[in-house]
């Protein structure tokens, strides 16, 4: 009977110790791509963990429609992690006079949540902001972005084309970010006066695009506004853009199925305008051409 309890106390005691062990165990963002939309900062983030460091995050400017950003290079020993989050502190190199400090936790579907605090050098905290990185099986979005609309950089960066003398009104290509619930995606307004216009999504962290498809003869404008309907049977089949300026235009989007409304989603867009050849090299740089 005693021999039995042993055996038996044995067997509770490693289990214990096997519990304990997996409840202090390390996190630690594994192997991969994670992207994601920084809607404050209209910043598309990268961190890339790489089997052997350095490791890298790298931030694409929206506004500039990725031909500007930053890349910061760390080291294993950098990423700082317990069993529930990992602190990364490095130097801004927008700002050398300040640091970046994210607070990386882990989310739903090999997803990271970020806390992004920008402090003083001695540690006070200027900015905060927070978002989402998807791991990214495939190549990265904006690298798919800037394949598909490789056209209109040319147009710019060969006969340096800037939209607001080349277009007018709500006319041209438009870039921003659109929000549903906690999820942000990038999206994409090619607005013509004549023929085809379209509406893209670009679903983060997949390989997915939704494309919905308008003509002019299904537009009703009164003053700054226009509601739009488009081709697609569920994504984006009503549109409502109202144009805040010159370079801003906010929006909002839903399906209608079956008489009830589904997706619906806001948006913001800015003008589509790189900056000049000099800067475009920076997305080649990090995409890997």
């Amino acid at each position: 009977m005693q021999l039995l309890r042993f055996i038996s106390l044995c067997g509770l005691l490693a289990v214990m110790s096997k519990v304990s062990l997996a409840q202090n165990a390390e996190f630690r963002p594994g192997v991969g791509l994670y992207e994601g939309v920084n809607a404050q900062g209209w910043l598309f983030e990268q961190l890339q963990i790489n089997e052997q460091p350095p490791h890298a995050l790298v931030r694409f400017s929206i506004v500039d429609a990725f031909t500007s950003g930053s890349v910061v290079e760390f080291s294993e020993e950098q990423l700082q992690c317990s069993a529930s989050e990992c602190i990364l502190d490095v130097v801004n190199p927008n700002w050398s006079d300040s640091r970046i400090r994210l607070i990386i936790t882990p989310q739903f579907d090999q997803g990271l949540r970020v806390l992004d605090i920008t402090t003083h050098q001695e540690g006070k905290a200027l900015s905060s902001n927070s978002y989402l990185l998807l791991k990214q099986a495939g190549e990265s979005t904006v690298k798919r972005f800037t394949e598909q609309h490789i056209a209109f950089y040319k147009q710019f960066f060969e006969h340096n084309v800037r939209t607001d003398e080349a277009q007018d009104g709500h006319y041209g290509p438009w870039l921003g970010i659109l929000e549903q619930d906690e999820k942000r995606d990038l999206v994409f307004l090619e607005f013509n006066k004549t023929g085809r216009s379209r509406f893209m999504r670009y679903v983060t962290g997949t390989a997915y695009t939704d494309e919905a498809f308008f003509e002019a003869g299904k537009i009703n404008e009164a003053g700054n506004i226009l509601f739009i309907r488009t081709s697609h049977n569920v994504f984006a089949n009503k549109v409502l853009l109202h144009r805040n300026s010159a370079s801003m235009i906010n929006g909002y989007l839903f399906s209608e199925l079956q008489g009830n409304l589904v997706q619906p989603s806001t948006f913001k867009l800015r003008r589509f305008e790189p900056r000049p050849p000099g800067n475009a090299r920076f997305i080649i740089r990090q995409q890997g051409e």
